[in-house]
């Protein structure tokens, strides 16, 4: 990690007059989690997200405003333990410092206050109140004026939330004053995460409760009653034309006399800031505002939220698809507030091109890696990615001259790249998306009859791109910008595509945001003659999905050959839909039949599966069982004997090497090629179905835990005659690999 120091000037306003980086320069060591500056001294937590320490805090010192930062020590608490995640909250005023640590003390969470003497920082308190449970985050969030301490636990409870109030003695030891909880009914404060923000200011305590009404969210307003001596409720600051999942009250700052308010869920995700003015009737007076009116992104502006006098800094920690941005906001002289974005300087791989790069001894250059070479990797930022994210891959060979081409899909279009030789990828050119449809994180498509096929999830507007992949014989010289040959607008957003060249029928999953969405499940299309589309039916297996709708979240369909002679010659399409493994005879495409269904107890989100080659075995991934804990030993993958087709059954489940979170899967022969996001590729053994082994990976993420969570490699592509294995990592560009562990035939 790093923390960006900036000072006023330059043509924009701001510019960026340093980096400063932890002393120990250790990968993934979470420096910079918090800072907390005040004059010449300046806090910053490295706090990691694993158990390698316990975290700590540095300091760094300046003669003067326009001096250097200089490194002068660090302290932790004492009795600290690994995995403390000491530093996820810093406060800094005069000699004082609280330091939030969440994990501390098997789990609850305390405060540590340190006070200043000399050069020296010396614990001198440590507070928790007694009755937190574990895993209620306390020590995430503090406010304090004058003697008195606020602290809020969103995760209290079971998150309901609550603050508490702390008073500092003559002695200067903190006393709990009170505990402040919703003064609502029991009912209503379900997952309220009350205490998720908090602020003191002239006397009153103000506590974010961004749960509250379906996650529209909530400020309540507490002051003391100085005869009784206790805390009570005086009314609430509420959000005005909001939705559902606002999350107003996450974040909560003072900006002279008005309460700003961060809402970073509102308008579908672009996040808001809502000012109140206080007035003779209290706060009537009320504005808000966003980072950009005229964009849909979804940046999360608000997030975070800090204020010094006529400054104030908004964090957007989902801009830029999750390398975040921050803005600057600063008041004019006539009132109105400017604002300018800053970005970091995010680490990204260089290409590799020119020779092969051998895997020895556990690396392929900065890349783990076991039996895998890597042949050549392609930056985003090579390939017509500029400020986006890498999504999907999947590949197409020229009938006519044989080439081989990587199709890959980014937050904002589709690129091309010759991969015939593969240690010289050549970039072709970019198909951008949807001009009227936002940019996403999700972007799907298959290739069939030399035409690529193009949804994308949360893009409304978007339609199914269709592009003649002939037309890339063309590209001689520099890249070009391509634009579909066909949009088809029967669906607006989509969540994936699938399909059958047997047949010639396209099946979008997952519509939404208008058009036929077919409840989310089988929106079928009848592509024989690609460049004119024509709506064919839907297919929903009403019961199965979060919803009941029968959505289908990814799905694989194939004209039948497998052991189940009853269905010989018939289409068969096998879903992935949330909560069960759906088999389908979708032959006549006005009468599709629902004919299996399968499930486990303890599963996550049903996400995607593919066939062994024979058609008896479906192996099947699980997005969120590593998320949620219940597949505790590594990545699991199901496995289905789907010999029977009205009544697959589990066989089995694989245990992977790592515990990462399993994305995509595609089986070629013996092998089964896994995409498990920030352990990369995994290469399976499935010689023998019941009992698959690794036999190799290469991890395309540099840095990290390979635990469960998001980011890294997305899809992977592994069908191209020459055994060319394609994979896509989504901040990392397009890794063009060589699997040692078997030879691929055709």
């Amino acid at each position: 990690g790093y923390v960006y120091v900036y000072r006023p000037g330059g043509v924009q306003g701001w510019r960026e007059v340093t980096r400063i980086a932890a002393p120990d320069s250790a990968l993934n060591n979470g420096f910079g989690r918090a800072v907390a500056i005040e004059g010449n001294t300046l806090l910053v937590a490295q706090s990691p997200n694993d158990s390698s320490a316990a975290g700590m805090v540095h300091v760094y010192e300046r003669n003067g405003p326009a001096a250097a930062w200089r490194h002068a020590g660090e302290f932790g608490a004492e009795g600290a333990a690994r995995g403390d995640r000491f530093g996820r909250m810093l406060y800094l005023k005069g000699d004082i410092a609280i330091v939030g640590a969440t994990r501390t003390d098997s789990m609850r969470g305390a405060l540590f206050v340190f006070r200043r003497t000399g050069s020296q920082w010396k614990q001198e308190a440590k507070i928790r109140p007694e009755d937190v449970k574990p895993a209620s985050n306390f020590g995430s969030t503090v406010s304090v004026e004058n003697d008195v301490l606020l602290a809020g636990s969103g995760l209290a409870d079971s998150a309901q939330g609550a603050a508490w109030v702390y008073r500092r003695d003559a002695s200067g030891g903190w006393k709990m004053e009170q505990k402040l909880s919703l003064p609502l009914l029991p009912s209503a404060r379900v997952n309220a995460r009350f205490g998720t923000g908090v602020l003191l200011h002239n006397g009153v305590a103000y506590v974010g409760a961004p749960g509250l009404t379906q996650g529209m969210g909530a400020v309540l307003r507490f002051t003391r009653d100085t005869v009784a001596k206790r805390w009570g409720p005086i009314g609430a600051l509420l959000p005005f034309d909001v939705t559902a999942q606002a999350q107003f009250g996450g974040t909560i700052a003072t900006v002279g006399r008005e309460i700003w308010v961060g809402a970073p869920n509102s308008m579908q995700g672009q996040g808001r800031i809502f000012r109140f003015m206080p007035d003779t009737a209290g706060f009537s007076s009320a504005s808000r505002f966003g980072y950009d009116t005229t964009t849909v992104a979804q940046v999360a502006f608000g997030a975070w939220l800090t204020a010094a006098n006529d400054l104030v800094v908004v964090g957007m920690p989902n801009a830029d698809f999750g390398e975040g941005r921050a803005a600057i906001l600063a008041r004019t002289a006539t009132g109105q507030w400017k604002q300018q974005h800053l970005n970091g300087r995010i680490f990204r791989p260089s290409a590799v091109a020119g020779k092969e790069v051998q895997c020895t001894s556990g690396k392929a250059g900065m890349f783990e890696c076991g039996k895998t070479n890597m042949l050549s990797m392609v930056p985003i930022a090579e390939m017509g990615g500029g400020a986006s994210m890498l999504n999907t891959v999947w590949g197409w060979t020229d009938p006519q001259t044989g080439k081989e081409i990587a199709i890959v899909g980014r937050s904002n279009g589709t690129s091309f790249v010759d991969v015939s030789n593969p240690s010289r990828p050549r970039y072709l050119g970019d198909l951008p998306k949807t001009a009227e449809a936002p940019a996403t994180v999700w972007r799907e498509f298959k290739v069939m009859h030399n035409h690529v096929f193009i949804v994308s999830d949360g893009a409304k507007n978007h339609g199914m791109q269709v592009f003649d992949l002939t037309r890339l014989r063309t590209v001689r010289g520099a890249p070009q910008t391509f634009t579909p040959d066909v949009t088809y607008r029967g669906v607006s957003a989509a969540h994936n595509v699938a399909v059958d060249s047997s047949t010639g029928y396209v099946y979008i999953t997952g519509a939404n945001s208008g058009g036929e969405t077919c409840g989310g499940g089988l929106h079928m299309v009848n592509a024989k003659d690609p460049k004119h589309l024509t709506f064919a039916g839907c297919f929903q297996d009403m019961g199965t999905g979060f919803a009941g709708t029968g959505y289908s979240h990814d799905v694989q369909c194939v004209l039948y050959k497998g052991p189940d002679a009853r269905y010989t010659g018939r289409e068969i399409c096998f879903g992935g839909n949330e909560t069960a493994l759906s088999v389908a005879d979708v032959t006549d495409k006005a009468a599709p039949k629902a004919i299996g269904r399968a499930t486990y107890p303890d599963f996550g989100y049903i996400h995607q599966g593919w066939l062994t080659e024979d058609q008896k075995y479906l192996y099947v991934n699980d997005e969120l069982d590593e998320i949620q804990g219940k597949a505790k030993t590594g990545t699991r993958t199901m496995i289905f004997d789907v010999s029977k087709l009205d009544d697959p059954v589990v066989a089995g489940a694989f245990i992977g090497t790592t515990k990462a979170t399993d994305h995509n899967l595609y089986i070629r022969g013996d092998r089964m090629y896994q995409s498990n996001y920030q352990a990369g590729l995994r290469i399976i053994d499935i010689s023998n179905p019941l009992k698959p082994s690794e036999v190799g990976y290469f991890d395309t993420v540099p840095v990290g835990d390979n635990g469960p969570g998001f980011g890294g490699t997305w899809n992977n592509y592994p069908y191209f005659k020459s055994g060319t294995l394609l994979v896509t990592s989504g901040r990392e560009g397009l890794f063009v690999l060589k699997d040692q562990s078997t030879t691929l035939t055709p």
